[in-house]
């Protein structure tokens, strides 16, 4: 017979040491989100900075200037993103966009934006408003800080938060909807004018506040609602340390 060759063995590669991978931040529907930070107090974003460019944010659109009929105003900034889908008006699960804001002055900050109701509406009650939802330590809406009911959304209530916040008034549902932890954030005021209002609750118009108990970065989400709603900027500043017309400086820049 004729004698078989002794097998040697295959050598194997040298395995290389994989590379870490690189922590990446996502927000809603697994979209990337920028970081911001507060300011002394006070965090300013523009629209445009939340991601509207993977899928869960479809919906949400750039646009670099004013849509045409605006008499009054324009936007900071590069642009405005505003939402041309479908209306959502019972759940926040459409158009998730978020940011992350690290926190270094901690205590309670009132929220506020920049909006415009899109000029073909012929209603200042109509195309104008978005879902928002702030995971701080406290989310809720008061007509006055530290004064009357507060307003807590449907899965964002006080025995939600861990730990429990400590106030002494009383807390309901906010007129109309809310969902999953947001709230509805609406505006007012005159048509084809840019406005700064941020109110939660029909009928009621309740400020919005969020706690930050640490020094850490907080999400922030929006989720779409109304066909038409464009938003500029967004600013959040601690109470008592700005006033309304300080934070709604157009000359800010934003905080990073």
């Amino acid at each position: 017979p004729t004698p078989r060759p002794t097998p040697r063995p295959t050598p194997r590669p040298t395995p290389r040491p994989t590379k870490a991978p690189v922590a990446t931040s996502s927000g809603g529907g697994g979209c990337s989100v920028k970081k911001f930070a507060d300011k002394n107090g006070i965090v300013v974003v523009e629209g445009e900075s939340f991601n509207t460019g993977c899928s869960k944010a479809k919906g949400w659109k750039f646009k670099g200037s004013n849509p045409s009929g605006v008499k009054s105003g324009k936007p900071t900034g590069s642009g405005l993103i505003w939402w041309t889908g479908k209306n959502s008006f019972g759940k926040a699960n459409q158009g998730l966009i978020s940011i992350d804001i690290k926190i270094t002055t901690t205590g309670t900050y009132k929220f506020l934006w920049r909006t415009l109701i899109d000029p073909g509406s012929k209603e200042n009650t109509e195309e104008n408003d978005s879902w928002v939802k702030i995971e701080a330590d406290d989310f809720f809406g008061q007509k006055k800080l530290g004064s009357g009911k507060r307003l807590y959304p449907k899965g964002g209530e006080p025995n939600t938060f861990n730990p429990k916040p400590k106030f002494s008034e009383k807390w309901e549902y906010p007129h109309g909807a809310s969902d999953d932890g947001f709230l509805k954030i609406f505006r007012n005021g005159k048509l084809k004018e840019w406005n700064w209002q941020s109110g939660t609750g029909d009928f009621q118009a309740f400020d919005v506040f969020a706690t930050f108990n640490s020094k850490k970065t907080y999400r922030l989400t929006m989720a779409a609602r109304s066909y038409g709603h464009y938003i500029d900027r967004i600013v959040m500043y601690k109470v008592n340390k700005f006033s309304d017309s300080e934070a709604q400086s157009l000359s800010r820049g934003e905080t990073k």
